[in-house]
Formats: C-alpha cells, sequence, structure tokens
C-alpha cells in the first residue's frame, strides 16, 4: 500500500518493486501514459436496492442539497459552499466525473464555488450537508445510497440535483446521480515487466470466482468481468484538464494535508480567462483572509482563481471644468470603442483622456504581462503649444490610470491614438510601445454657441 499515488508511480516505474496494482481507473489510465500496463479485469459489485440485490458495474457521480434548499439545479451552486472528498481535488475518477459535470454547465471548480471543503469520507460529507455547514456536497452515487440504506442518514433529508435516473428501465443505473459520465469500479493492473503467462493465470483465477464463493462474500462483491472504461477515463482525463504534456499531474490531497507550502498549489489550473490568486501561500490563507471558516481536518480552497478582464485597457474620453487641475470634477465621461465618436463638446471646453489599466491586479503574477511603464497620446495634428507627435500622460500612482488633459480648438471630428509602452528586457529596445485596441478613437468638436442680445439672461 502507498499514501500517494506519485509514491506508487516511483514504485512502479523507477523502482519495478510491483507486478500487480489494484486501481481506481483514472490512475489505471495515468499509468498507461507512461508504461504499457494492462487492465485486466473490473469489479463486480452487489448492491441493493429496495427488496433487490442488482450487479452493479460502474458508478456515477451526485450533488446532493438539503430536501429544503433553495438550490434546484447544478447552475445554481455558483457562489455556495461545497463540500467533496480529498480524492476529489486528484485525479481520481470521481473527481473527474465532478469536473465534467461543472464544465457541461459551464462552471469550474475552481471558479464556482465560494469556498471547497476536503474531508476524509463521503459520511462527513453527507453529514455536513444536512447540518447546514455546507451548501451543497459531491459523493459517489453508490455510497450516497448505501449509507441511507444501512439507516446512517434519513431517506429525505437530501436532494439530489438533477437526478438522471431512469426508473423504467429496469437495466439502468438504479441509484439517484446527476452526473453524464460514469466509470467503472477498480481493476486489476498487470504491469509490463510481469509475464504474461502468470497475468493470464491471475485473471482466470479471478473470472472463476462467483458470488457465492467464499472471496466475493468476504470482500462485499458479486465477481469479476473483462475490464471496460478505461479508455473513456483516459479521454476525460484530457477533457477536464488533469494531464500535461499527455503525463497526469501528482495530486493526491494528502500531500496538501502533511506539506501544504510544497508548492502543491501548481497542480491547481485556473481556467482560461482567469489567474491565481497570488502565490502557493496566497491561495492556503485566501479562506481566512475571506473570514470564512475551514474546520480541523479539512482542506479548504477559497476562490483561488481571478477573473482577468477581457479587455486589457480602458480608454476615456471626459470634458472638464478646468484643464488646470487633474483631480477637478468630470463633466461627463464616456469609454470609448475604435472609431466612433466617443464625446461631442464645443470650441474650447476642456479634456481629459484616461486610460485605465484593467489588468494591474494581475501584473507580476507569473507568464502575466508586466504593468506598462507609460501610456502615450498622438493626435490628428499637433496639440496647441506641443512639439511632439507622441505625447506622455500623467500616470497616477497604484491606479492603473494614465491621463492627459487639454483643450481643443479646431472644429471637426478629430482622431486620436494611444499606445502603452513597456520597458524592454535584457537585449530589448529601450521601450516597447503598441497601440492599444481601442485606438484610435473620435471626438467631436462643434462651434461655440453664441447667445444672441436678445436672449442674454
Amino acid at each position: 500500500c502507498f499514501d500517494t499515488e506519485a509514491e506508487f508511480l516511483t514504485s512502479a516505474l523507477e523502482n519495478r518493486s510491483i507486478d500487480l496494482a489494484y486501481l481506481d481507473p483514472s490512475p489505471t489510465a495515468c499509468l498507461q501514459r507512461e508504461i504499457p500496463a494492462r487492465a485486466l479485469a473490473s469489479l463486480l459489485k452487489h448492491e441493493q436496492v429496495g427488496n433487490t440485490t442488482v450487479d452493479v458495474t460502474e458508478f456515477f457521480g451526485a450533488f446532493v442539497v438539503r430536501t429544503n434548499s433553495t438550490i434546484t439545479k447544478i447552475a445554481e451552486t455558483a457562489g455556495s459552499i461545497a463540500e467533496a472528498i480529498f480524492t476529489t481535488l486528484g485525479s481520481k475518477s470521481d473527481n473527474l466525473l465532478f469536473r465534467d459535470e461543472l464544465l457541461r454547465h459551464g462552471l469550474n471548480w475552481l471558479t464556482t464555488f465560494k469556498q471547497v471543503r476536503f474531508v476524509l469520507t463521503e459520511q462527513r460529507v453527507i453529514a455536513d450537508v444536512i447540518s447546514g455547514a455546507v451548501d451543497v456536497g459531491m459523493v459517489r452515487a453508490d455510497r450516497y445510497h448505501r449509507l441511507v440504506e444501512q439507516g446512517v442518514f434519513p431517506p429525505g433529508a437530501l436532494r439530489v440535483l438533477e437526478d438522471r435516473r431512469n426508473p423504467a428501465d429496469p437495466a439502468a443505473y438504479p441509484f439517484p446521480h446527476s452526473t453524464t459520465l460514469s466509470a467503472p469500479f477498480l481493476s486489476l493492473v498487470g504491469l509490463p515487466w510481469i509475464d504474461w503467462t502468470i497475468q493470464r493465470q491471475v485473471t482466470e483465477a479471478l473470472y472463476s470466482i462467483t458470488q457465492d464463493t467464499a472471496a466475493a462474500q468476504a470482500g462485499g462483491y458479486a465477481g469479476w468481468i473483462p475490464p471496460f472504461g478505461i479508455h473513456e477515463v483516459y479521454e476525460l482525463q484530457s477533457t477536464v484538464g488533469a494531464t500535461t504534456d499527455n503525463k497526469c499531474r501528482g495530486s493526491d490531497i494528502g500531500e496538501y494535508i502533511r506539506d501544504p507550502a510544497a508548492n502543491r498549489c501548481n497542480q491547481m489550473d485556473c481556467p482560461a480567462g482567469t489567474i491565481k490568486q497570488g502565490n502557493c501561500e496566497d491561495i492556503l490563507t485566501r479562506c481566512q483572509r475571506l473570514g470564512l471558516a475551514c474546520p480541523q481536518g479539512t482542506f479548504c480552497i477559497c476562490e483561488p482563481c481571478l477573473k482577468v478582464p477581457e479587455v486589457q485597457f480602458t480608454i476615456r474620453i471626459s470634458t472638464l471644468t478646468s484643464n488646470q487641475n487633474a483631480g477637478v470634477p468630470l463633466l461627463n465621461s464616456t469609454v470609448c470603442t475604435k472609431m466612433d465618436i466617443c464625446l461631442q463638446l464645443e470650441q474650447g471646453e476642456h479634456l481629459r483622456v484616461s486610460v485605465t489599466d484593467n489588468w494591474l491586479q494581475m501584473r507580476g503574477a507569473v507568464d502575466f504581462p508586466p504593468a506598462p511603464s507609460a501610456v502615450e497620446f498622438q493626435h490628428d495634428e499637433r496639440f496647441e503649444g506641443s512639439g511632439s507627435s507622441w505625447l506622455p500622460a500623467v500616470h497616477v500612482p497604484d491606479t492603473g490610470e494614465f491621463m492627459l488633459n487639454f483643450t481643443k480648438t479646431a472644429v471637426g471630428a478629430h482622431i486620436l491614438r494611444v499606445r502603452a509602452c513597456v520597458t524592454g528586457g535584457e537585449g530589448a529596445p529601450s521601450q516597447q510601445c503598441a497601440e492599444l485596441s481601442a485606438s484610435p478613437i473620435l471626438y467631436l468638436v462643434n462651434p461655440t454657441t453664441c447667445l444672441r442680445a436678445h436672449e442674454v439672461p
């Protein structure tokens, strides 16, 4: 037995100290990405459904909420506090099923929930949902059913979201469940260095076990069947992003608990359009900083990914009461889009053009573009009193805002180009500039309206 999948893979691949392994289908698929391991047999289980015993070859996942919860759909779990067992963070098959179902609803486990708690057992998950400690639980459907059948929990305490069970089909999966996909039970896997003759003999011995034999009764299963579903799990790993360079990432939750500072947060890949909220220590302490409790023996994650605004820079053009003070009140302000008339004003009115860096909070993150060192403006003709074709804006520290005040007197439509510049790295030009996506912008200067003598108040 091994404490972590990484420890198992190290032993199996490097030391060759294992010949046969009894594995969840997801670690089996991970192993097959490394070596030509062969799944020999899958488990067939007996399950009690009322007064009937049925044979079950696979399991689904169930999102469970309290019966009186206002949450009725998986999509409505957004912003809730969720709980799952530790393996749900790693590469086990139940984790893959939940992550896949969330993706089918346009959700991601790292961005959907206000908090995700990880505990050791499904029994704890169910108890916490019933008590109201969490809003939604993610559990294997067969294990939830078994706990209710055994009287551990009352049958009417929880509700399965979007139950896909089909009672009219006797061959269908018999338990309430939420996930579209399923996964097979544990499989016996033969590693390539063990002789095929031995693998075949072991497989034949397993297939000879029937439900009335002592081995099956002691193990609580019905028998063994030819392996299935491993390829589907293999593909599912790629679908939910559990692999890198066609290899599974080690992500056993036990390692998080034993060594939370061991940079294990690198296994959390924020979805497209988001980035991690700081380094690993920032992520592991974020729940505390948000004032969200994390009970003893529980591992908690709170909104580890920060949404990146789609637009990197916003350009605004405004009229001012004066062009002498950058802090004077704005008369109006308009967000500009490329080559649309952004603002109309009269001759002599004072203008402010400002650029806001919407990515300011993300600057400094790994693989994230650096903050601009300067923002510059270029008019269709030179600004009055200026001899430069590109004018630098005033940077307001710690706000991500750059601004330029000026007065325009020429009547008509005017084009204004805006570019952001960054300081070049070693061997690069001292400054590299690029025009913003919303540039160039337009504004219209109208003639000053003069009152006739009889209109003067």
